[in-house]
C-alpha cells in the first residue's frame, strides 16, 4: 500500500494532472473538428480549445519546475500529449485538404520516429530524457501553422508560407537534435544507470 501511494504521488502531481486534462480536451476538439467545414463558428470553437491546450502546455512545465514536481511520468506524458494533439489536428487538416499529404506524412513519420527512439533509449538507460528546446519550438511552430490552417486563410500569403517552411525546418532540426542526443545517451549510458 505504501509503495502504491508513492507511485501515485509521482503520477498525480499538479503538472501531470494538467497534462492529462490537456489530453482530455482532445475529445471536444475531435467533435468540433468534424464540423469545421459546416460553419465558421466551429473553427472559432476549435481555436479556443487549442488556445487552452497551449496555455496548459506552458503551465504544466512551469509548475513542474516551480513546485519541484518534475517526474519521469511527466517527462513522458507531456511530449506524448503534444504529439497526439498535433497528430489529431494534422489528420483533420489533411482530411479537409488544408495541408498537403507530404506535410502530413512528414509530421506523422517524424513523431513515430521520435516516440520509438525515445522508448528504445529509455529502455536502455532507464530514464526518460526531457524534451529539447528544438522539440518545443517545433511543436509551437507546427501548432501555429496548423492553427493558421484552421482559420482557413489564404494559402498564398507570406505568413502562411513563413509558418509552413519554419515548421518543416524545425521538424527536421529537432529530429536531428533528438537523434544526436539519443546516440550520446546510449554512448554514455553508464552515467544514467548509476
Amino acid at each position: 500500500m505504501k509503495m502504491l501511494n508513492k507511485v501515485e504521488s509521482k503520477i498525480l502531481t499538479i503538472p501531470n494532472i494538467i497534462s492529462l486534462i490537456r489530453l482530455l480536451l482532445l475529445v471536444p476538439l475531435v467533435l468540433i473538428l468534424q464540423h469545421i467545414e459546416d460553419e465558421f463558428i466551429f473553427r472559432i470553437y476549435a481555436l479556443v480549445i487549442i488556445l487552452l491546450m497551449g496555455i496548459s502546455d506552458g503551465l504544466d512545465g512551469y509548475l513542474a519546475r516551480k513546485l519541484n514536481q518534475i517526474t519521469e511520468f511527466g517527462k513522458m506524458i507531456d511530449p506524448i500529449s503534444d504529439k497526439l494533439i498535433i497528430a489529431v489536428i494534422g489528420l483533420f487538416m489533411f482530411l479537409n485538404n488544408e495541408i498537403t499529404p507530404a506535410y502530413f506524412i512528414l509530421l506523422i513519420l517524424r513523431d513515430i520516429y521520435i516516440i520509438t527512439g525515445s522508448w528504445f533509449i529509455t529502455s536502455k538507460i532507464h530514464k526518460v530524457l526531457p524534451s529539447t528546446l528544438s522539440g518545443k519550438i517545433s511543436v509551437v511552430l507546427t501548432g501555429l501553422f496548423l492553427t493558421w490552417c484552421i482559420i482557413d486563410v489564404n494559402k498564398d500569403s507570406f505568413f502562411y508560407n513563413l509558418l509552413f517552411y519554419s515548421s518543416i525546418s524545425m521538424l527536421a532540426i529537432s529530429t536531428l537534435v533528438y537523434t544526436l542526443r539519443g546516440l550520446d545517451a546510449l554512448k554514455h549510458r553508464e552515467k544514467f544507470l548509476n
